[in-house]
Parts: structure tokens; C-alpha cells; sequence
């Protein structure tokens, strides 16, 4: 029988980038060998073409594993090399979590999972779910040495908005997606800004088509001076500015966005609206430089 310490051993010493190719390698093979063993994967390896940015009331996991645009690949190579050096409950119950609990299990699922392969780059070895002497807690993490005498005891926690806020959240989606959609002249943009959200989703195909209107009526003159409207719908208001000019509307809206505070950086937890079809690179640049950064560790790492 194999010594299935002297295996965990010898993954623990794995770098990131080591640890998820293996993990494809025993994909592969377990796949090829019709073994139901279940996946080691969190993101599969495949082709993807998306470039779009996050949409509003998009699922994380679904956005993380879609995208092509650049730092994403490496992004998904470091987490899925991460789940490799978990043991396999641990990891298939992270993968579930993180695949289907929603974005507040893909946020705390990925803490845990950093927090994991922190211990073990310190040189520790992780113990999931300890038994703590003298208290009936389990913790997330016992971080101990090689000969498994604990040197630590850890516990994840992660800091969520009220139930509230995310539930107001989720009813102003459709209204954002709503305007988002809607068809404006060429060469514009829109800036948004929720004064008031409502109680109750409002109806709105009469809201869309009044910005519709408004904006090809406004246009023109969008491109001198400052256009902006306070719209209704039901108990729901909404303040829109409408940019304009052709080719030179990317420079003329975010000036004026960056005036008014309405630009959203991409980044999730940002409260303030973003300016309709800003350039996808704009919005992505945030993750493409944490991708960046990622790959960069887990390269130095195995240099070191």
C-alpha cells in the first residue's frame, strides 16, 4: 500500500503552477480511466472567448470561469493548484462551495483556500477542522510542524454586507441591466446614479423607452455641454447622464465621470455606478494585474 503521508509530504512541496498541472494530469487520466473519483479541478481546462466585463448581478464563479481576457488564465491556474494540495474532502467540498453557494461562498471559499496554501509555502503542514484542546470550536486550520505538533490554531473570517444592502443589490440589477440595454444614439454613453431604490421591482419597458427618447432627443447637444435627467419608476429613482461626441466621447465621459465620482471601478464591494459601455479593458484592468501579480509569485516561488 502506498504511504499516503510521504505523498501528502511530497505535494505539500509543490509550487502553485506544479500543483495545477498535476491536477490536470490526474484530470485527464482518472477521466480517460472512467473513474468516478470526482474532480480535483475547480476550473476546467478549455477554450475560452469572453471579453465582456462583469454584468451586473452576474454570478463570480461564472464570470471567473468564463473570461479570456489577459491574468484570468493565470488566475485560474493558481487556484486550481491551490485545490491540489488540499486533500480530496476538503477540496471537493470547496469546489462545491465555490461552483454553487452564491458569491458570498466564492469569496470566503477562495479566503480559505489562500489561507491553506499560505500555511503550507510557511513550511506547515494544514489540518482542516482540528480538534482544539479544552474547547468544542473547530477552527478552519491547524497549522503544525512536520511532526504534526500544532503551532497554530486559524479561523477565516470574512466580512459580508447586511442582508439589506444585498437584497436592495439584487432588485436594482434588472434596473441597471434594463438601462444598460437600452439603444442610444451612436458615439454615446451613459452615466447612472440610484438616488432611491425601491421596495418592489419596478416595470421597465415604459422606463427604458423614456430613456431611449431622452437620449436621442439630447444627443446633439450632449456633445457642447452637459446633459443629465431624473427618471421614475414605481418608487425607484435614477439619475442619467447622457455623453456624447463621436470618437472623442470616451475622453469627453470619463472627465466628466470622474468630476461627478460616477465611474465604478470594477473591483466588487464599489458602490457608485459605472458609465455605460465603458471600454471592457478599463474594467478588467483591475483582475488582469492581480492575474499578473499571481503568476508572477508562483513563478518566483518555483525559482526559489
Amino acid at each position: 500500500m502506498a504511504d499516503l503521508q510521504k505523498i501528502v509530504d511530497d505535494l505539500s512541496k509543490l509550487t502553485v503552477l506544479e500543483a495545477a498541472d498535476l491536477a490536470k494530469m490526474l484530470e485527464e487520466k482518472w477521466r480517460g480511466a472512467g473513474s468516478g473519483s470526482g474532480s480535483t479541478m475547480l476550473f476546467k481546462d478549455r477554450e475560452r472567448t469572453r471579453k465582456e466585463p462583469l454584468r451586473r448581478g452576474e454570478g463570480l464563479f461564472e464570470f471567473y470561469d468564463s473570461c479570456a481576457s489577459p491574468g484570468y488564465d493565470e488566475f485560474r491556474a493558481v487556484v486550481n493548484g491551490w485545490l491540489a494540495q488540499m486533500p480530496a474532502g476538503d477540496r471537493n467540498g470547496l469546489i462545491t462551495r465555490i461552483r454553487y453557494g452564491g458569491d458570498r461562498e466564492f469569496g470566503a471559499s477562495l479566503a480559505e483556500l489562500s489561507l491553506h496554501a499560505f500555511i503550507l509555502g510557511s513550511g506547515c503542514r494544514a489540518s482542516s477542522h482540528p480538534e482544539v484542546p479544552g474547547s468544542t470550536k473547530r477552527p478552519d486550520y491547524a497549522a503544525t510542524d512536520q511532526a504534526g505538533a500544532p503551532l497554530a490554531y486559524v479561523e477565516v473570517t470574512t466580512v459580508n454586507p447586511p442582508a439589506a444592502q444585498e437584497a436592495e443589490k439584487n432588485r436594482e440589477n434588472p434596473v441597471y441591466n434594463a438601462i444598460d440595454a437600452a439603444k442610444i444614439p451612436a458615439g454615446s454613453a451613459l452615466g447612472y446614479k440610484l438616488v432611491r431604490a425601491g421596495k418592489n421591482s419596478p416595470a421597465l419597458g415604459l422606463l427604458v423607452a423614456n430613456v431611449e427618447r431622452w437620449a436621442r432627443d439630447n444627443a446633439e447637444a450632449a456633445k457642447t455641454k452637459e446633459v443629465s435627467k431624473t427618471f421614475t419608476a414605481g418608487d425607484w429613482v435614477v439619475e442619467l447622464d447622457l455623453y456624447s461626441g463621436g470618437s472623442t466621447v470616451q475622453g469627453q465621459y470619463s472627465s466628466h465621470c470622474a468630476r461627478k465620482e460616477r465611474l465604478l471601478a470594477w473591483t466588487e464591494g464599489a458602490t457608485e455606478p459605472a458609465c455605460k459601455r465603458r471600454s471592457v479593458a478599463a474594467r478588467n484592468r483591475p483582475v488582469e494585474a492581480a492575474g499578473r501579480e499571481m503568476a508572477a509569485r508562483a513563478r518566483d516561488q518555483s525559482l526559489g
